[in-house]
């Protein structure tokens, strides 16, 4: 199953606190709203969403909307 962007949109608008527009190009260095803590909490919402668990290495790869996609589609067969 692959992740789409429109069931992303809801996790980053509840993990950032404000809507941002996301497509599979996005980088987090290009939003500044997408920092740390935020980064955290936008694992945990996709986490509770998808029922899936990252590894510690994976959330330190996660830079993009892109990689994002990947990692989750490998977690969801």
């Amino acid at each position: 199953m692959k992740p789409t962007i429109s069931e992303l949109q809801p996790l980053f608008y509840k993990a950032l606190g404000k809507r941002a527009d996301i497509t599979e190009s996005t980088v987090k260095k290009d939003m500044p709203i997408w920092d740390s803590i935020n980064h955290i909490t936008l694992i945990n919402e996709i986490q509770d969403h998808y029922n899936v668990t990252f590894k510690i290495s994976e959330i330190q790869r996660i830079d993009s909307v892109k990689t994002l996609m990947e990692i989750l589609e490998t977690k969801l067969g």
